[in-house]
């Protein structure tokens, strides 16, 4: 038991870099040569407290804790401006579209789903970084997962990338097929000019 409560307090730990465990998802980042940006996500999202709520039931679905926390959650990604469309499919699940344009600077982008550094003229995007305790409270105690594609296409100067596959002739995305709780992670260094 004392295991259970560990591991599923672990999960919650992600809350802090963000509330919402992407899955079933498709991403895109465009990126021009001025390094501003276009980023769309569709997809999944699990509010991972309220799924914690509800594998150790503090929460039912339906009931009024559920309901304010499923509420709650959906009012905090709401007031991003790339929020398009969030709506509840059950279980602590959203379906969401997801929208924006910017310059690219050090934070988070699509739900926390990729965190952006900027140094100087280096620009280096990685996914989420999960503990490795935590993806395991995610994925065996809360039984979630977290899979999904990611596209990135830019005009800037590649200087690093693990993609899984890179531009040719029938595409102009570095791409990536993503299982955020098996510790892989997307990673590309860019630099401006």
């Amino acid at each position: 038991m004392r295991r259970w409560v560990q591991a599923v307090a672990g999960a919650t730990a992600i809350l802090v870099a963000g509330c919402w465990l992407p899955d079933e998802y498709k991403g895109e980042l465009a990126i021009k040569a001025d390094a501003s940006y276009h980023a769309s996500f569709s997809g999944k999202l699990t509010a991972v407290e309220v799924a914690a709520g509800l594998a150790q039931h503090k929460l039912m679905e339906g009931d009024v804790g559920y309901t304010k926390t499923m509420n709650d959650e959906i009012a905090k990604a709401k007031r991003d401006p790339g929020t398009k469309s969030i709506d509840p499919i059950g279980a602590g699940v959203v379906k969401a579209v997801y929208e924006a344009d910017g310059k690219l600077a050090t934070g988070k982008l699509m739900y926390d789903l990729l965190d952006v550094q900027v140094t100087g003229n280096t620009i280096m995007i990685q996914s989420i970084d999960i503990a490795e305790g935590n993806r395991r409270g995610l994925s065996q105690q809360l039984k979630l997962k977290s899979q999904g594609d990611i596209c990135i296409k830019t005009e800037l100067k590649v200087v690093k990338s693990n993609a899984d596959s890179t531009p040719g002739l029938l595409s102009s995305c570095y791409g990536w097929k993503l299982d955020a709780l098996s510790g892989k992670r997307l990673q590309i260094v860019l630099e401006k000019p």
